[in-house]
């Protein structure tokens, strides 16, 4: 089941992901995630999982579909997991996705949304001009340092699969990183030196 928080505010909108998700708890939430985003082009999502028991796959196609559309919608999620696993899967996904990712526990949720609020407030004051560039710039560096983490936990594991998803997924975060370093130097602008690309 997924459900809409009460403490969901213009561009900040909290979920409540429990129990198993079907394709229906989808056509129910996606239309308020979408309003969303066309009043105000970006949105932080809030994400509490309270004992999830398992997705349906026609719910996980819709929630493919809907992030292939609106990737670039999703600004941040804050995650509040209760189980470590969901913590990992939305620091792996953010930077792929270049959303910024911060996971709580349980008993920080309230942590959870002020830094969603807060961060929506301080977007409010970006321009047009400079949004891109420095939201590029500040997960360019979430990106090194998660290719930094993805490594060293790579030289530390014994199983050969596990070690080459690890490393893999370092290779391909790296290549985003270096896309998001192209697209900061080209939207520079004139006179600016190379500030963008530190």
């Amino acid at each position: 089941m997924i459900e809409l928080l009460d403490r969901s505010e213009k561009s900040v909108v909290g979920v409540r992901i429990s129990g198993r998700v079907t394709e229906d708890d989808y056509e129910r939430i996606l239309p308020e995630l979408e309003r969303r985003i066309a009043e105000h082009g970006e949105i932080g999502l809030l994400c509490r999982f309270d004992g999830l028991a398992g997705i349906e796959p026609e719910a996980i196609w819709r929630d493919v579909r809907f992030y292939s559309r609106h990737f670039q919608n999703v600004r941040r999620f804050s995650v509040v997991q209760d189980r470590p696993w969901q913590g990992t899967m939305a620091r792996v996904v953010g930077p792929l996705t270049g959303a910024e990712v911060r996971v709580f526990e349980v008993d920080e949720e309230d942590d959870a949304w002020k830094w969603l609020f807060s961060k929506a407030e301080a977007d409010r004051a970006w321009t047009d001009a400079d949004a891109g560039r420095r939201h590029a710039r500040k997960h360019r560096k979430r990106v090194r340092e998660l290719v930094d983490d993805l490594r060293e936990d790579a030289e530390r594991l014994e199983d050969r699969q596990a070690k080459a998803l690890f490393e893999t997924a370092a290779e391909v975060l790296t290549g985003v990183e270096k896309s998001m370093s192209h697209f900061e130097r080209k939207s520079e602008p004139a006179g600016e030196g190379d500030e963008a690309s530190a």
